[in-house]
């Protein structure tokens, strides 16, 4: 009982998280889904994007904050 419980919890935590993403403004979206998901580094999705790496940095700073406070 204990493993379905901890695994619907973390389904739940998923879904949560997935619903979060999506909330996202486009362009901290597809910053965290080429950076994290794809695995892309800053100067790649930059070039992608057509942005300074700098800024995807920043981006990708901006979404983890907005998906850590969404998910406390």
């Amino acid at each position: 009982m204990v493993d379905g419980a901890e695994s619907a919890q973390q389904q739940i935590m998923l879904d949560k998280l997935r619903k979060e993403i999506e909330r996202l403004p486009e362009k901290l979206r597809s910053v965290l889904q080429l950076s994290l998901v794809e695995e892309t580094d800053a100067s790649e999705v930059g070039a992608m994007l057509g942005i300074p790496a700098g800024t995807v940095r920043s981006r990708l700073h901006t979404a983890r904050k907005l998906l850590l406070e969404a998910m406390k």
